[in-house]
Order: structure tokens, then C-alpha cells, then sequence
């Protein structure tokens, strides 16, 4: 089952500079759905990501409120201000993307883009860029976990499920703190 991807390519102005000459369709959203899929559901939880992802419709966006205020974020009264789950997965995504930016898969295999116009960015400077936007969307993972606990009653499904870090992934949640509680 492909689900919709709960971002546009508008969602990336003010957090991160796409040319809009890159074709959302086949060089963005195939990022967007894996982070959806791998980062988002992973941190969520399977019951608390279905109901995200049933709740969301198209063009409208969430319907509940408590959705709206998950993937929106919004000031909890006086105490901090909390961003939504929107950047995280923009951050995630926008991860994604750099790392497989270069690369175009053809018939006769997989071939870096290259071009007269232009001069290729250095790798260690993309990994640089990635770890950046890695580095951020744990950031606000972080934010969203808090915002979570602290409004318990809204979220009943969120569920937290310790698990071993996948070498094999590196975009596994970090959740610190969580593995030293007794």
C-alpha cells in the first residue's frame, strides 16, 4: 500500500532551499515517503502513526486537533513552544534526499549526474549537509517525544518500544535518556 506523502514541496520554503525546477514527483517524494515510512512510523509507533496517516486527507490536511497540533505544533501554554512533527519529517527527508541526489538509476546501472554548467559539490561536503539535517530532525524528534508525554491523554496510542539500533539504518530514532531508566 503507498500512502500520501504529508508533505508538498511548499513545506520546504522557510526550512530548506529546493530549486523548484526539481521535479517533486520523481526527485523528492520517493524521500518524503521512505522518511514517512522509516523515521516517522518508527518513532510513533505502528497504532499512533495509522491513526496520523487515516486522519490525514489530501490538499486539507488533519482533521482532529490533536493531530493538527502534533504535525502543526503549537505554544503549550507559557511553557515552551513545541514546532510539530512537520519539520522533523522535512528534516528527515531533506536527509534523504542529499544523499541520493547525485545518483540516477538507468538501464545500464547507476550513474552520477554530471554536468558542463555546473561542478558537483564535494561528497564530505553533502555528508556534512545530511548530518546537519540528521542532526535537526532529532532535534525536534526530541521536542515531539516531550510534547507527547505531556499530553498523554490526546495521544493513547503512542507507544514507546525499546529496540536495538540497526547498523544497517542509520536513521534509527535516538531517544536519549530513554536506554538508562531503571
Amino acid at each position: 500500500m503507498i500512502e500520501e506523502a504529508l508533505l508538498t514541496q511548499a513545506d520546504y520554503e522557510g526550512y530548506r532551499d529546493i530549486s523548484s525546477n526539481i521535479d517533486f514527483e520523481t526527485r523528492l517524494k520517493p524521500w518524503i515517503l521512505e522518511a514517512q515510512k522509516q523515521e516517522l512510523r518508527g518513532f510513533l509507533g505502528q497504532e499512533l502513526y495509522l491513526a496520523l496517516i487515516n486522519d490525514y486527507t489530501p490538499g486539507s490536511g488533519f482533521t482532529e486537533q490533536r493531530f493538527i497540533d502534533l504535525w502543526e505544533g503549537k505554544d503549550e501554554a507559557g511553557k515552551y513552544r513545541y514546532y510539530g512533527l512537520k519539520p522533523v519529517l522535512i528534516y528527515f527527508s531533506y536527509a534523504r534526499f542529499l544523499k541520493n541526489q547525485s545518483q540516477v538509476v538507468t538501464r545500464y546501472g547507476v550513474k552520477s549526474l554530471t554536468r558542463d554548467e555546473s561542478e558537483n559539490y564535494s561528497p564530505i561536503g553533502t555528508r556534512t549537509k545530511q548530518g546537519e539535517a540528521e542532526n535537526m530532525a532529532l532535534s525536534l524528534q526530541a521536542e515531539a517525544e516531550k510534547f507527547i508525554n505531556d499530553n498523554k491523554d490526546d495521544y493513547p496510542e503512542y507507544s514507546f518500544q525499546r529496540s536495538q539500533p540497526n547498523s544497517k539504518n542509520i536513521y534509527h530514532p535516538v531517544r536519549p535518556g530513554r536506554y538508562y531508566k531503571l
